[in-house]
């Protein structure tokens, strides 16, 4: 209930009383983010969030817990999840922690947006979650992605095609 209130000023919050809920919920409507409780009814968190990153990869996960633990920290990890958060949390990092889950799902968009035209102009055969997988994978990938990302040359300057935001 907290989380709705600090959220729903400045987001459309869904909320679902257990874990079976929040998967109905993720199959029926169009969901961005999930915030996960690692003690939940039902089901526990680190099995939500392998079915949420298994069904719906394009959902960003926090999990959001008073029990956290090393093991779940890096359980959440490998899940791929955006944040972590122990409780009590404040308005500051639940806020923070959504702006930047969503901030970092509309940079996948583009980048899923930007691999697939890629694709279609080279022929390749791999579709853009295939590639984004090996960058998640790969710290060296990511490196040399982020290098060059970072460069600004001419293929960075207005009207030579390429988006100007990181």
């Amino acid at each position: 209930e907290s989380l709705r209130m600090i959220l729903s000023g400045s987001h459309e919050v869904t909320t679902a009383e257990d874990a079976v809920e929040a998967l109905d919920v993720l199959r029926t409507e169009e969901i961005d983010l999930v915030t996960v409780d690692l003690n939940m009814p039902g089901m526990k968190g680190d099995d939500l969030m392998r079915l949420v990153r298994s069904e719906f990869p394009q959902v960003e996960i926090i999990v959001i817990t008073g029990c956290g633990s090393l093991e779940s920290a890096t359980a959440g990890i490998r899940y791929g999840i955006c944040d972590y958060l122990q409780k009590p949390f404040d308005v500051v990092q639940v806020t923070g922690a959504v702006m930047r889950a969503l901030s970092r799902q509309k940079a996948r968009t583009r980048l899923s947006a930007f691999l697939e035209e890629l694709g279609e102009v080279v022929g390749k055969e791999r579709d853009a979650h295939a590639i984004l997988n090996d960058v998640e994978r790969s710290q060296k990938l990511r490196g040399r992605l982020g290098g060059i990302f970072g460069e600004r040359g001419p293929a960075s300057e207005p009207g030579n095609g390429m988006p100007l935001d990181p």
